[in-house]
């Protein structure tokens, strides 16, 4: 996935710039999911669906369950998502 910034300032960003990065990527496509799903439940074909689940369980809560990542983890997958930059600065 991408955070929508170049690998070059992804790597010049400290952890906490990257954290806070991640966390406004996520919102923005928790936004999008949600517009798109809002559309599709209203204009779409999904009110003529049967046994069509409500609109609440198909949006995503903010408060949801979150996945926390231990510090290995996030290096282990900066590093498969920019291999190029691997030890650089």
């Amino acid at each position: 996935m991408s955070l929508g910034l170049a690998s070059e300032l992804f790597w010049q960003s400290t952890p906490r710039e990257a954290e806070f990065i991640a966390a406004g990527t996520n919102e923005r496509l928790r936004l999008e999911h949600n517009q798109i799903v809002s559309a599709a439940y209203l204009a779409g074909t999904l009110p003529n669906a049967k046994d069509r689940p409500p609109l609440s369980q198909l949006l995503i809560s903010k408060s949801g369950p979150r996945l926390r990542m231990t510090r290995a983890e996030i290096k282990a997958a900066m590093l498969v998502a920019f291999p190029k930059n691997r030890g650089k600065s």
